[in-house]
């Protein structure tokens, strides 16, 4: 347990607010920071910019801040394709800003969430953390960024950071784009499903309470070998091959392909996660048919 507050940066969002829901129930004294307020009341969230320096120092000075997960800024490329500066600006600027009030106030550990998308279209097989980084669009870059810049602090300041890559995260919650959620909503609507993707992409899809377990892990290990870690939920599956878990608890569910030429980009062999096991205790705990089951039923409540 922390002996001071655990900062969430994009609290809000769909990873961070359920890792904040997790810490609190077991008991941390958590914070959020996001851009809007969180929807969740078991812990306090302040409303402002992850770039915004002042505004980060007094919050880890008023909470006590004693570890931090990085979780905010722009996910995916839903906002790239209208903007394509805008993740470099926010998430490059976002994690400066963060280990910087680390390095000032003393933060025992950062986790930093960064992303599969710093492997671009790699043909490597199966891709391990020493897989070269070449990414694809400016979110990867961005994320390439983020984690030179944990490096940095580590080597300069003794800021100590643990990057979680982690890959296409599904489950309640999640607004951005997702095949998963499409074809869920699609077949409970009697709709067709449209995927813009070929359904011979690859995918590495990994349920949300798999990735808080993820990092939950890398907040309390102790010290670690290296400092990036996979974390996936242990498959790599076509789309096509998705869709027929997912019709298993979706009969009606009908799916129809396209072939957007940005398919390539979410296109990756076996994502290696042993690193993350050894050293964090990370296992994957719930199969893509249990999480589809599960997301199921959460949107049916809904």
């Amino acid at each position: 347990m922390s002996s001071g507050a655990i900062l969430i940066t994009g609290a809000a969002g769909f990873i961070g607010s359920a890792l904040g829901r997790r810490l609190s129930a077991a008991g941390e004294r958590v914070v959020g920071l996001d851009l809007v307020p969180a929807d969740d009341a078991l812990f306090a969230c302040v409303v402002n910019d992850v770039r915004n320096v002042e505004a980060v120092h007094d919050l880890c000075n008023a909470f006590d801040v004693d570890r931090i997960v990085h979780a905010g800024g722009i996910s995916g490329r839903s906002v790239e394709r209208r903007d394509k500066n805008a993740p470099i600006a926010v998430n490059v600027t976002g994690t400066a800003t963060i280990f910087e009030a680390a390095r000032r106030h003393g933060v025992r550990r950062v986790v930093l969430c960064s992303s599969g998308s710093v492997y671009g279209g790699s043909d490597r097989d199966p891709v391990t953390e020493d897989s070269p980084l070449i990414p694809v669009n400016s979110y990867g870059a961005s994320k390439v960024a983020s984690e030179a810049i944990m490096h940095a602090y580590a080597a300069e300041s003794g800021v100590d950071g643990i990057a979680l890559r982690i890959f296409q995260a599904f489950g309640p919650f999640r607004r951005t784009r997702c095949s998963i959620r499409t074809m869920v909503e699609a077949a409970l609507d009697g709709q067709v499903a449209t995927i813009a993707y070929r359904e011979d992409v690859r995918c590495q899809y990994i349920y949300i309470d798999d990735v808080v377990e993820a990092l939950f892990a890398a907040l309390y290990a102790g010290p670690t070998p290296q400092r990036v870690y996979n974390v996936s939920g242990g498959t790599s599956l076509t789309l096509t091959e998705v869709a027929n878990i997912a019709a298993k608890i979706l009969p009606d569910l009908s799916v129809r392909f396209g072939d957007d030429p940005l398919s390539r980009e979410y296109s990756l062999k076996q994502i290696d996660i042993s690193a993350a096991k050894r050293d964090l205790g990370y296992v994957p705990k719930i199969g893509l048919a249990e999480g589809i089951a599960a997301y199921v039923n959460y949107l049916r409540a809904r």
